[in-house]
């Protein structure tokens, strides 16, 4: 049916575009990726405008909020070659360390008029596309890391929820989890990696330790398999006296050293199943849990890793077979019981439904512990057409950070002409480069020095005729006593005066000849008139 449907839409829009005739002025309507893409050199150049002139504003006015249950952070990622390619831009700012704002490119009902909505939020800390692993670590699991052993319990968890959900706010507390989420291809698998190797390295830096147990499962649909040790046989989920679900079968090893469990934990990952989509071309489509048991001489702590597979936009899952769409369905459907769980549990709810599904039963003590640390990422991807996603991420960050939605937006029309940083650093060169020194202002000195040598401390507010006053031994002065660099300046102040005067010069020049060649042509043209008339006469 949808096939037949499909072409016969195709044939009405032909016969449409027939019966209007290729002259029309009629616009079809397009979808809203495909429009910010059409626009895209106006957007980009609206969106580097507002950042560079009112983003800073908006981020001092903006309450800062401290998640009240666990905390949570939101990680963006850098814009892809590929995104490029296609003709996507970066519509994502995270102006400071703990603030994040998306531009939401728009176009109104006429398809003519375009604004942004700027959708500003507050977490426990940001993380901007020039971030590396290692900062994302010590800002957020290493705190974890250290609680573990001292005895406690923690969870990291990276999850999704890019999928419809109700915006209500929930609590998470759990053994020291840790979360991440995002849409497929937002860098949540990337992020976990970069951070298991800094992991390593802290837990057996420890003088006190006496050993580390590792184990780690997948669980894909409603099956669990092994990562340590793979089998084709699934694994068995049952319950234990106090309702707590046990993975049946599941085996669990001794870690010798950092080495050792960095190693351990690649080939895992290897063993983890993966898929190409749209969006990434190696997706995980399972839920990983990877847990580290570790013993010191202050007791027995856990540190577990839970890793959830990404969700898809209907786009990037549109060619997908009969499989992998009940894939795509499992993992959405766990993903939306994972996160009614949480609101259930953010209202204080006397009952959690976490039996809905496989996942919410294994992440039963995060609904129940109430002596447990929890840290969360959100992954965000930067590009205009990934922008509904991204905003749908900070909506659900928000839904676990335990608060209702306080997001301070602020819509900005297009209506007239943007010039790109870039552009205006260029025509302040040509500008400052035609213009003759004694005319500088205070800012233009200030410009010119700061390209020749930053560290030259000439008077404050001195302008451009007090600067072709200064000799060479005032610029020595301004340097600190360095000859080699106040002679250096002085000359390039007497070459860019020569150069000023040298291009006036010949502006002039052609500006004389171009004024005798008006003359000429003027001249010929009156004697050609005089000839003919004589000749009629």
């Amino acid at each position: 049916f949808l096939p037949t449907f499909a072409v016969a839409f195709n044939l009405i829009e032909c016969d449409m575009a027939a019966l209007l005739g290729a002259g029309s002025n009629v616009e079809f309507m397009v979808d809203k990726r495909t429009s910010r893409l059409e626009k895209a050199v106006d957007f980009r150049k609206a969106v580097a405008f507002y950042k560079e002139g009112e983003v800073q504003a908006v981020v001092e006015r903006l309450a800062k909020f401290k998640s009240p249950y666990f905390q949570v952070y939101v990680r963006k990622r850098p814009i892809l070659p590929k995104e490029e390619e296609v003709g996507d831009f970066d519509v994502v700012t995270v102006p400071d360390l703990r603030t994040i704002c998306i531009h939401k490119c728009s176009m109104k009902a006429d398809l003519k008029g375009m604004f942004l909505e700027n959708h500003f939020e507050s977490f426990d800390g940001t993380f901007s596309e020039e971030s590396k692993n290692e900062e994302v670590y010590h800002r957020v699991l290493q705190p974890l890391t250290e609680t573990a052993l001292r005895g406690g319990n923690v969870t990291c968890l990276m999850y999704d929820p890019s999928i419809p959900s109700p915006s209500h706010t929930t609590d998470l507390s759990f053994p020291p989890y840790f979360y991440r989420y995002g849409q497929t291809g937002s860098g949540k698998t990337f992020t976990m990696r970069g951070m298991q190797k800094h992991l390593a390295r802290d837990v057996f830096a420890t003088d006190e330790l006496s050993l580390v147990l590792l184990s780690s499962f997948e669980l894909e649909g409603r099956e669990c398999r092994d990562l340590l040790e793979p089998s084709d046989v699934p694994l068995q989920l049952l319950e234990d006296g106090n309702g707590n679900l046990i993975v049946q079968g599941l085996g669990e090893i001794v870690v010798e050293g950092e080495n050792d469990l960095i190693q351990l934990l690649d080939d895992m990952a290897e063993r983890r199943k993966t898929h190409a989509t749209f969006a990434n071309a190696e997706s995980s489509r399972t839920h990983s849990f990877t847990k580290l048991r570790i013993r010191t001489s202050c007791g027995e702590g856990e540190i577990s890793l839970v890793d959830l597979a990404g969700s898809e936009r209907n786009k990037d899952s549109a060619h997908h077979d009969v499989s992998r769409q009940k894939e795509s369905a499992l993992i959405n459907s766990s993903l939306m019981a994972l996160k009614e769980c949480v609101r259930k549990k953010q209202e204080k709810a006397g009952y959690i439904p976490f039996r809905s599904s496989e996942l919410t039963r294994l992440l039963k003590p995060v609904f129940t512990s109430d002596n447990s640390k929890c840290a969360v990422i959100a992954t965000v991807s930067p590009g205009a057409t990934d922008c509904e996603h991204s905003l749908n991420t900070l909506q659900h960050a928000l839904l676990m950070s335990g608060r209702n939605s306080e997001s301070v937006c602020t819509i900005f029309e297009m209506g007239r002409k943007f010039e790109l940083p870039e552009e205006k650093k260029e025509k302040e060169r040509v500008r400052q480069s035609s213009l003759a020194p004694v005319k500088w202002s205070k800012e233009d000195v200030a410009s010119w020095l700061k390209g020749i040598d930053p560290l030259c401390k000439v008077p404050f507010g001195t302008d451009g005729k007090q600067l072709i006053r200064f000799s060479c031994s005032r610029f020595v002065q301004a340097c600190q006593g360095d000859a080699e660099r106040g002679g250096r300046i002085f000359e390039n102040l007497r070459k860019t005066i020569a150069n000023v005067k040298a291009k006036g010069e010949a502006n002039r020049n052609h500006a004389r000849l171009a004024n005798r060649a008006s003359q000429l042509s003027s001249v010929k043209s009156i004697s050609a008139k005089e000839r003919r008339e004589a000749m009629g006469q």
